[in-house]
């Protein structure tokens, strides 16, 4: 959800600079018809972020406000196709990058962590390009483990560890089997610390016997890494930078233009980010 607010503000920003004025509605409220209204009265246009696009009732909201003429731009995290203009991050390509820069690092017995109960699209994409890079090394893909859902916060060193002892049950037969894990892919950064924590309680040292990849280089705003320093080894930046100017030159381009243009799919390339200092 942080990267999503992140771009929404940085969106907003662009807009009101280019002299729009920016409504924030909640989803439920423009699926039940605010969205009729903004094309009443003629809107500017609307702007999603990934979590309003996994709605389906907003999704349809959305094709509704496009078909009716309303210009609209999306940031969707599954990168599906839409009748209107959305950014996005290739998932997969992200999951088979880090899986490589595993292996290129010696890592051979990996694990994808999920950190939420249910099967989430974009995730979904990360386990298929995980799946790729393990087949193109001629090796089988390493086990998926989900876990139920957990509302402990893990911002107090309290919260950490307890958090970090629920998520050892998760991890205790990958960690102390006869061939032990040596690298663990996990939904998101702060994950990747507490799953680091969770490995240290195991007698898996972070950064040493496993490598633990997060996802979105969120690591000065992880509050967990002050009590798993070495938790995180490497990470993808999605660039939502790039993604939020886009969405915003979209939508300002399709309510600018003086024909009709077809739905476009702008996906905004991410980079990997090694975070400690390994030797090869």
């Amino acid at each position: 959800m942080g990267q999503d607010l992140f771009i929404q503000l940085a969106v907003a920003r662009t807009l009101e600079s280019a002299g729009l004025h920016v409504l924030t509605v909640s989803p439920p409220r423009f699926a039940d018809g605010v969205w009729q209204q903004l094309v009443q009265e003629h809107a500017a246009g609307v702007l999603a972020g990934y979590e309003e696009m996994a709605d389906p009732h907003v999704r349809a909201a959305l094709e509704s406000c496009s078909a009716a003429g309303l210009p609209v731009a999306a940031y969707d995290e599954c990168g599906s196709a839409c009748g209107f203009d959305t950014v996005s991050s290739d998932q997969a390509a992200g999951g088979a990058d880090l899986t490589r820069w595993m292996l290129d690092h010696g890592r051979r017995r990996l694990l994808c962590f999920q950190r939420f109960p249910s099967r989430r699209a974009w995730m979904e994409g990360r386990w298929s390009g995980h799946r790729r890079a393990m087949a193109e090394a001629g090796l089988p893909p390493g086990p998926l483990v989900i876990t139920p859902e957990i509302t402990q916060p893990a911002d107090s060193a309290e919260g950490f560890s307890a958090v970090a002892r629920l998520l050892a049950g998760f991890l205790m037969e990958s960690a102390r089997g006869p061939r032990p894990i040596d690298g663990i892919l996990a939904s998101t950064d702060e994950h990747a610390y507490q799953v680091a924590g969770a490995c240290r309680l195991l007698g898996l040292i972070p950064g040493s016997d496993v490598l633990i990849a997060g996802y979105d280089h969120m690591t000065h705003r992880c509050s967990e890494a002050r009590h798993e320093p070495a938790g995180l080894a490497v990470t993808v930046d999605k660039d939502t930078p790039t993604i939020a100017a886009r969405m915003a030159d979209m939508l300002l381009e399709r309510r600018s233009a003086q024909r009709l243009i077809a739905p476009r799919q702008v996906v905004v390339p991410h980079r990997v980010v090694a975070v400690l200092p390994l030797t090869p």
